[in-house]
């Protein structure tokens, strides 16, 4: 049972030919799985996944470093793979007038923290 469920959370992110069938955002997220395909070969040295939820697309990188980030939220520490969590939510998206200099300058000192 717990091969089957681990098969069915697989066509949640890398969908195959079931996943038409239990993935309700299978075209999305095959066309996702694709493009990160065409740029995982590309990519060098660390990197950083803004969003990696369980890091399902971890093993098509061939990086030295792979990094996961998230929003701090209870379930997401008990259910994501993040190395790192991070307040952004509450201090930086929920700002009204969000300019791409104070993203920027916010992701930049947060990198500095982690030594990126």
């Amino acid at each position: 049972m717990q091969t089957f469920k681990r098969y069915i959370l697989a066509q949640q992110y890398t969908p195959g030919f079931v996943g038409i069938w239990v993935n309700p955002f299978y075209f999305a997220r095959r066309g996702l799985l694709e493009e990160i395909g065409k740029m995982a070969p590309k990519m060098k040295g660390r990197l950083l996944d803004v969003g990696c939820g369980r890091k399902p697309y971890q093993n098509l990188f061939r990086v030295d470093e792979y990094v996961g980030l998230e929003i701090d939220t209870p379930e997401n520490r008990l259910n994501k793979q993040a190395d790192f969590f991070t307040m952004a939510k509450h201090s930086l998206l929920h700002r009204k007038s969000l300019t791409e200099s104070s993203v920027i300058k916010y992701w930049s000192m947060f990198l500095h923290r982690i030594s990126f």
